[in-house]
């Protein structure tokens, strides 16, 4: 059997989703983000989505096409970009406090990150990312609890905690729907043994 399948499966034996030991501070994270122009996502579909890039194919923070579908780019475009192809961190990355320091043991199986925003109405509809090489971290930063924001999975809703740095098995169904303006954080993370270490090293103790 494939390593990343055997991993994976390791992976969600800790859970669908759980906790791990990072706690992003709300008001320096919006700070750095007021700094920046928020482009859009996946801009081919109207969803009211806009995006910030963390890494992205040399560092900038262009959003394109780190902040497009990449299944819709590659088709469109002739390219074959994959998530870990977007490995290099850009400055806002290192400007949100702590979180390069925490993820530097994994720094170099960082794939495709960006801070998405949510307007009024905006929305994932329900979907699986059945990239097998990575999996999914995320953190919600502004105002991503009912009333104001709904987190699906299998079709259940979600209660995370705002700011608290998440593992979450999004093979699984999943859908997010925001009535007011909605931050969070989306990581995608190479699958290996080194990042299996990382999460159960930092598991949250809560």
């Amino acid at each position: 059997m494939n390593e990343s399948i055997i991993k994976f499966q390791e992976m969600i034996t800790l859970g669908n989703h759980y906790s791990l030991d990072f706690f992003i501070d709300e008001t320096n994270a919006m700070d750095c983000f007021n700094r920046y122009e928020w482009k859009p996502y996946n801009p081919l579909k109207e969803s009211k989505r806009y995006g910030l890039s963390l890494t992205s194919l040399d560092g900038k923070m262009e959003g394109v096409p780190d902040l497009d579908s990449l299944y819709e780019y590659n088709k469109n475009n002739k390219t074959n970009y994959r998530e870990m192809d977007f490995n290099k961190p850009t400055e806002l990355f290192y400007k949100i406090d702590g979180l390069s320091t925490f993820l530097d043991p994994i720094s170099h199986l960082l794939g495709r990150s960006h801070i998405l925003k949510l307007e009024q109405g905006g929305f994932f509809p329900p979907h699986r990312d059945l990239d097998p090489e990575t999996f999914r971290l995320i953190v919600l930063i502004n105002k991503c609890e009912s009333p104001y924001f709904n987190l699906f999975l299998n079709g259940d809703p979600l209660k995370l905690e705002r700011h608290i740095l998440y593992f979450l098995n999004t093979r699984m169904e999943h859908s997010v729907f925001s009535y007011e303006r909605c931050i969070f954080g989306v990581f995608n993370i190479k699958v290996c043994g080194e990042s299996l270490d990382f999460l159960r090293a930092n598991l949250s103790s809560k």
